[in-house]
């Protein structure tokens, strides 16, 4: 008789935690909670922190170098005047953040899907609709039509205080791609390989705005609110990325830190006016109430935008402002026009 013996391995398996070496806990406008923090390095202290924007304590001067503009954490402004003042002249060009870092950050550099359903809803809640027809329209102008990963939208619920979310009873399968570059189109913006290939920005932001006023325009033959979302979505955006390419919006350099550009781009995103973005989606939507022979709306001397309109299209508006009993009038700004009622 033969004895076999088996013999196992024996595995040992330790964990081994790393020494905490660095911790930073921050005040909203980023300067340092010297109380929560703590710093074990004795002698060398990393000093990219908040925003990963590196501290300068020259001099004492304790600011932190976004790249374009010194940040100061102590007064939560910037020290310099803001190149983009203009887009919100009622504001300090110092201030940051539009003074509220909690609600004012954008994810990943588009409007935010908050800022497009509030653009729509509020909106439609001027123009005297209800709650329910303004959140209707106005979750597909957002959910529907970026489809977010659900992530990016539950990040985005918290930063804005918003409940977004997808609903059931709404088929979504038709803009799962939306966040691919192939889908730039539905953006107002064009790929990388476009933009390499020679397409203009001109020629990114018409192709958008073709998108858009195509999908607004379909509602004369059959009312669709997908489509309804989408176009307005796309006429939104327009003013958001203002025809950039991938590259250009969220560019980053060699450290992986985003570009001046991009900076620009987002700032426009997340703290931009939305007065031109509103203005349009109030020009697409009226345009759905004509097609259906409301009118009852319309006021000598409005204005409207609609920019990107092709010559079909603004010949059609033309009819059926005329048939409505006012004169469509071309105004200084491209694409924006006013109505003046016809004297009988």
């Amino acid at each position: 008789m033969t004895k076999s013996v088996r013999k196992a391995d024996n595995l040992l398996i330790k964990h081994y935690p790393g020494f905490l070496l660095q911790e930073n806990h921050y005040y909203p406008f980023g300067l340092l909670n010297i109380a929560l923090s703590s710093d074990e390095q004795k002698g060398f202290h990393q000093r990219y922190g908040f925003n990963g924007k590196e501290f300068e304590n020259g001099l004492d001067w304790r600011v932190n170098d976004f790249g374009a503009r010194m940040y100061d954490p102590v007064l939560g402004r910037w020290g310099s005047v803001d190149p983009k003042a203009h887009l919100a002249p009622s504001w300090s060009p110092y201030n940051a953040m539009w003074c509220n870092p909690i609600l004012n950050i954008d994810p990943d550099g588009q409007y935010a899907v908050s800022v497009h359903y509030n653009i729509t809803y509020n909106t439609l809640i001027k123009l005297g609709y209800s709650n329910t027809v303004a959140d209707n329209i106005a979750h597909h102008a957002s959910v529907y039509a970026d489809h977010p990963e659900l992530s990016v939208l539950n990040l985005d619920n918290v930063l804005h205080g918003t409940n977004n979310s997808y609903r059931p009873g709404i088929d979504y399968s038709k803009t799962q791609f939306s966040q691919e570059e192939w889908r730039s189109n539905w953006h107002s913006m064009m790929s990388d390989a476009e933009a390499a290939s020679g397409m203009t920005h001109e020629e990114a932001m018409q192709r958008g705005l073709s998108f858009g006023w195509s999908n607004i325009f379909a509602q004369q033959d059959k009312e669709d609110i997908n489509k309804l979302g989408q176009g307005l979505h796309a006429l939104q955006d327009a003013y958001a990325h203002k025809d950039a390419s991938t590259e250009e919006h969220l560019g980053t350099n060699s450290f992986g830190v985003y570009t001046s550009e991009t900076w620009g781009m987002l700032y426009n995103d997340a703290y931009g006016n939305t007065d031109q973005a509103e203005l349009i989606t109030r020009s697409a939507w009226t345009m759905l109430q004509i097609f259906k022979g409301n009118t009852s709306s319309l006021q000598n001397g409005m204005n409207f935008d609609f920019t990107g309109i092709s010559a079909d299209q603004l010949k059609t508006t033309q009819g059926l402002f005329e048939k409505a009993g006012y004169n469509l009038n071309a105004e200084k700004g491209k694409g924006m026009y006013s109505i003046q009622k016809i004297e009988r």
